[in-house]
């Protein structure tokens, strides 16, 4: 099971650094998200090495197999449970995140050389089924529930009856659902922190992975929710959403539907999904 390493502790950079070749290219924030959305699919498929490898393979995308290959050894060095075997941690967006970013950060030039490949298989990144074993190029056609685009709150569920969907290009078929998130972008007004409200995140945070290092899970939450009440409302989603997963598994640890050892392999998970959120604050 992954564990994060003392050094996840240490403050980091408030900005994630924009990595330049002879052009600017993606953040390293934006360039671990699309190196997980890109090898999901297959990640849901399979945990064997072995068996993603091959499928990869079989998916006859060159660029997607060179993707593999240049992350494959990290996510054997941190996720390897078994001989072959990935842990199921490698679907948590939050958890291969935190580890992307680290490989990323450590070493510009493999980011660098991810961005390109990345740049290479961007029409597939686009067009990726999630939840899905099919990773498509083109039109879309739906056997199930599709859902298109990242996942937010501000999403738009469309029945079988309506399939009407307006700036669509290309063929979209419907047989029971599709969600289509959209993307909003904040008010000029929204994510604008002044130098005093600066100061007060920062002792938050500190107080916060004091909290976490004496494993007060509950108390580092509020803290959190407390931190992020003025901040953009995504910061706050994601700490209220950290909240409702510590209560979810609270209520689940009370009623006697988990055991201890799945509740501590939960509470790990919600500690690094919080010590991620840190790492975006920051």
């Amino acid at each position: 099971m992954f564990r994060l390493k003392r050094s996840s502790l240490k403050r980091e950079s408030y900005c994630f650094p924009l990595l330049k070749t002879k052009k600017t290219i993606m953040d390293i924030v934006t360039l671990s998200k699309s190196i997980f959305s890109t090898l999901l699919p297959f990640l849901k498929k399979s945990k064997s090495v072995e068996k993603i490898t091959n499928d990869i393979k079989e998916a006859a995308d060159t660029s997607l197999s060179e993707l593999w290959n240049k992350v494959k050894p990290v996510f054997i060095e941190e996720f390897e449970e078994n001989e072959n075997e990935l842990s199921e941690d490698i679907e948590n967006e939050d958890v291969v995140g935190h580890v992307l970013k680290k490989s990323l950060k450590k070493d510009e030039n493999f980011a660098i050389e991810i961005s390109t490949i990345l740049e290479k298989i961007s029409p597939s990144i686009t067009n990726i089924v999630q939840d899905s074993q099919n990773v498509v190029q083109g039109n879309i056609s739906a056997g199930g529930n599709v859902e298109i685009g990242d996942r937010t709150d501000n999403s738009q569920h469309i029945g079988r009856d309506n399939i009407n969907i307006q700036d669509n290009q290309g063929t979209v078929q419907i047989a029971d659902t599709i969600n289509i998130n959209h993307y909003h972008a904040p008010s000029p007004s929204q994510g604008q922190v002044t130098p005093n409200q600066r100061a007060e995140i920062n002792a938050g945070i500190e107080e916060i992975k004091s909290l976490i290092s004496k494993n007060k899970i509950k108390q580092a939450i509020e803290k959190l929710l407390a931190t992020t009440q003025n901040m953009d409302d995504d910061s706050h989603n994601s700490a209220i959403l950290l909240a409702s997963r510590w209560n979810g598994l609270q209520n689940n640890i009370h009623s006697g539907l988990i055991d201890g050892q799945s509740a501590t392999v939960s509470q790990n998970q919600i500690k690094s999904s919080l010590l991620y959120t840190l790492d975006e604050l920051e």
